[in-house]
């Protein structure tokens, strides 16, 4: 429209995931997805998470809070955790802490670990008292780290 073209085999700047830094000292807000929104891939954030939607992946976060309708098919690392929907696959984390609608299917390791009356829990739960010290290189339980990651596939709701 302004004169210059772009050449159709350049390559897309959204192809290529960009990782930003935050100047020292700085507190990374907290980041959303939201209902309806279906991620698959890897997630990872410096700062606080909240998931409403749908992750089909593995988390990795400072605190992560899983609303009613969000779900997690992933494994989970986080200093601190709390589920009001479900999880399934294995949790690392500090702080534990399974609402009465949430639901957990896999492996805990925690510091400190609450299910509330009504929270479902199916797998092991082992205590830690520095849950996060121990994780391997290949991730949580074999996954694959944030540095591994690819593809991003994003599906947002018709509106």
């Amino acid at each position: 429209m302004f004169g210059k073209q772009k050449d159709a085999a350049e390559p897309s700047a959204a192809a290529e995931p960009r990782r930003t830094s935050l100047p020292p000292g700085a507190k990374a807000p907290l980041s959303i997805i939201a209902p309806g929104c279906v991620i698959t891939g890897v997630v990872s954030s410096p700062g606080d998470l909240q998931i409403e939607g749908d992750v089909v992946g593995d988390v990795q976060c400072a605190a992560l809070s899983v609303g009613p309708n969000g779900a997690i098919k992933g494994d989970v690392t986080a200093e601190s955790l709390l589920v009001r929907g479900s999880i399934t696959g294995g949790v690392r984390a500090r702080n534990v802490q399974l609402a009465a609608t949430g639901r957990i299917e896999g492996d805990i390791v925690a510091a400190q670990l609450v299910i509330e009356a009504g929270g479902a829990f199916e797998g092991r739960s082992r205590r830690d008292a520095d849950p996060l010290s121990n994780i391997s290189a290949a991730g949580l339980i074999g996954g694959p780290t944030a540095a591994a990651v690819e593809d991003i596939e994003i599906a947002l709701p018709a509106r």
